[in-house]
């Protein structure tokens, strides 16, 4: 069904897509955030976390 509705209907232009779908809205650069508003030390911090819990509790 899916299938059949995305053959049907048309795209949505560039501009609808704005701020919807990632590949579509900027994002400002993160260098000047914390190390705590960064995704990349959160989730070397959470795989951290979780390679510990695994060898913890195995």
């Amino acid at each position: 069904m899916t299938v059949v509705i995305s053959l049907v209907t048309k795209p949505k232009t560039d501009a609808e897509l704005k701020d919807l779908v990632m590949g579509f809205t900027e994002h400002p650069p993160d260098i000047d955030l914390p190390w705590y508003r960064r995704p990349v030390p959160l989730g070397v911090i959470v795989l951290v976390c979780c390679v510990i819990f695994n060898f913890y509790f195995w």
